[in-house]
Formats: structure tokens, C-alpha cells, sequence
């Protein structure tokens, strides 16, 4: 369990609302209201926002798997892989 003080939370819940505004605003996401809850709103991707996505995504991943290739030994590597799908399976339990 991730325990975050009320500042921390008030902090994070700022930031991502922050960034939602700049995306929405630069016309990547678009928010739309929930059906089932008038409290909640949807937010997905435009038409924009997935062309970007296509487009950044490779160099994300190929950025990526060049800073851990560089930080870890392939059998870390393999292990840390192990660790990240015990922690995602454990996390898709609860």
C-alpha cells in the first residue's frame, strides 16, 4: 500500500489535474462526463492525442531500454523483469 500524506495528496491531485488542462488545452485529451457517475469525468485520447502517442511511443521505448541496458547486467535485467510482474500481478489482485 502507497501511503501519501494530505499535502502529498493535494500535491498530486494538483499536478494531474494541472497536466490534464495543458493536454486538453493542447488538444490531446478530451474529457467527457461519466454516464454512470455525474461526479466523474472520462478522459480519452483524441485523434490527436493517439497520432502523437504512435509517433512518441518507439523512441519512449527505445530511450528507455537503452538507460536500463546501460544501468543493469542482462541476468538483472531478467530478474528485475521478474520483480515488475510480481508487483503488477499483486497489484491486479486487489
Amino acid at each position: 500500500m502507497l501511503v501519501i500524506g494530505a499535502r502529498g495528496s493535494q500535491l498530486a491531485l494538483w499536478q494531474a489535474n494541472y497536466t490534464k488542462d495543458r493536454l486538453e488545452a493542447r488538444g490531446f485529451i478530451k474529457r467527457m462526463p461519466s454516464r454512470e457517475d455525474r461526479r466523474s469525468v472520462l478522459v480519452r485520447l483524441s485523434a490527436k492525442g493517439g497520432e502523437f502517442f504512435r509517433k512518441f511511443y518507439p523512441e519512449l521505448i527505445r530511450n528507455n531500454r537503452a538507460l536500463f541496458e546501460k544501468a543493469f547486467r542482462p541476468d538483472q535485467l531478467k530478474e528485475l523483469s521478474k520483480l515488475l510482474n510480481l508487483l503488477i500481478r499483486s497489484l491486479e489482485a486487489e
